[in-house]
């Protein structure tokens, strides 16, 4: 999702783009974000040139980063599955190492490394930029992954390079309706009766986008910024999704023991059905943590005025109800 976008944001700019994809498949649904913005998504397409590589090779990184000036980084496993947690650490470690190394070698100008506030940890105190991690946490793998990945970026600047990190929070925003933030309008409009009484941040896929590209165009680096909205709770935000959505919003408060039912219960569903957990012991943790976060930095540093967290699910709920419930 945020690659896309980020990708139409650069070539709205002009810009000349090389990108990574996985499979043809990637760009018709990169054409189809382009298309809620634009009535010629073909015109910005034709200004990106694919590449196939595969970013936990250093010599496919190296040569897909030949001859660019700013690389920027959005690449990640995504995981809470136990069975996934060393290969989420190892490898969303690994990736980012050949960046550096790559941007390093091939004397890119500058990195942008999109990490997460994944990686600033999930301590119960107001989380800035400052905040140090806390190895002795109960912390995802994602979330270890993350922290290691910025590692590398650190190890990088250390030696030289010019890069700057972005922290965002949860990203909302139209994409692929069955992965990432986006499946939570296709789960709400199938009716969630469910909600946490936790707390998170929250961001615009748009203003990720804006962000990353004025911090590479700025004279800002070696720096580390959340991109954070709003703090807001699970209650409000599935409210704000189904009242967009016509449904009844969430009504029944999850406590601490029906959420280790629940676990339970997919977890025997995963054993019978060999699907992936929609639900683990690691997300519905988090979902039960209040968390906020400070974007201070990056306000100050920017003067953005971020997208109110009622206007992205308004935005991303009117564009999956257009692809949903099509009017005959």
């Amino acid at each position: 999702m945020l690659g896309s976008h980020l990708l139409f944001a650069l070539a709205s700019r002009g810009k000349e783009i090389k990108a990574v994809i996985r499979s043809e498949k990637s760009i018709r649904q990169i054409e189809k974000v382009f298309s809620y913005y634009t009535d010629e998504p073909g015109k910005y397409l034709s200004k990106i040139t694919w590449l196939h590589g595969d970013l936990l090779n250093y010599e496919d990184v190296k040569e897909m980063t030949a001859g660019i000036e700013e690389v920027f980084h959005t690449a990640a496993i995504v995981s809470y599955k136990k069975s996934d947690r060393g290969r989420i650490i190892s490898e969303n470690t690994l990736m980012a190492q050949n960046v550096v190394n790559a941007c390093q070698s091939n004397k890119v100008r500058r990195l942008c490394h999109i990490s997460s506030i994944a990686a600033l940890g999930d301590q119960d105190k107001l989380i800035t930029e400052e905040t140090s991690y806390d190895m002795t946490g109960r912390n995802s793998a994602y979330s270890s992954g993350k922290f290691r990945a910025e590692l590398e970026v650190w190890r990088g600047i250390a030696e030289g390079l010019d890069a700057v990190i972005l922290n965002p929070s949860v990203i909302i925003g139209p994409g692929d309706w069955n992965r990432s933030s986006c499946a939570l309008f296709k789960t709400v409009d199938r009716g969630l009766k469910f909600y946490t009484e936790g707390t998170t941040g929250f961001v615009d896929v748009r203003d990720v986008a804006r962000c990353a590209i004025d911090l590479m165009e700025g004279n800002t680096v070696n720096q580390k910024f959340i991109i954070n909205s709003q703090n807001t709770d699970y209650l409000t935000l599935f409210t704000e999704m189904a009242l967009a959505l016509g449904k009844k919003p969430p009504i029944i408060k999850v406590n601490p023991a029906m959420a280790k039912l629940a676990c339970f219960l997919e977890h025997l569903r995963t054993l019978m059905t060999g699907k992936s957990p929609v639900i683990t012991h690691e997300t519905a943790r988090i979902s039960m943590k209040k968390l906020q976060y400070s974007a201070e930095k990056i306000i100050n540093k920017t003067g953005i005025a971020f997208i109110p967290v009622k206007e992205s699910v308004k935005h991303t709920a009117s564009i999956f109800l257009r692809e949903t419930r099509p009017r005959s």
